[in-house]
């Protein structure tokens, strides 16, 4: 039985949302706090071998690899994830790793 937005429908729920591209870069380092949140639990709940921690540690590595971009290579943060993935196709890597994640 899982529960309607349960922790881990959240995770990926942000997810899709990234993988999806449409979300403002700054929505998804607003969820920064949030993820870490998840990605503690589950690391207490699951380990740090579950497929759960490993979601959460993606999304999280993107959302601050994102945060560094608008604050250091001052990015606009209303750009989409998309945008933000163009302007340096290796970052899609990142993407398709949390894309790979959810798909198993």
């Amino acid at each position: 039985y899982v529960a309607k937005n349960d922790r881990y429908t959240t995770v990926i729920e942000r997810a899709k949302e990234m993988i999806a591209g449409e979300m403002p870069i700054n929505q998804s380092v607003d969820m920064i706090d949030e993820i870490i949140e998840l990605k503690n639990y589950f690391a207490s709940y699951y380990g740090e071998t579950s497929k759960e921690f490993a979601v959460a540690r993606a999304i999280l590595n993107v959302s601050r690899m994102i945060s560094r971009s608008i604050r250091i290579q001052k990015e606009p943060a209303n750009q989409t994830v998309s945008d933000w993935v163009e302007k340096y196709p290796q970052r899609m890597a990142y993407i398709k790793r949390i894309e790979d994640l959810i798909s198993q």
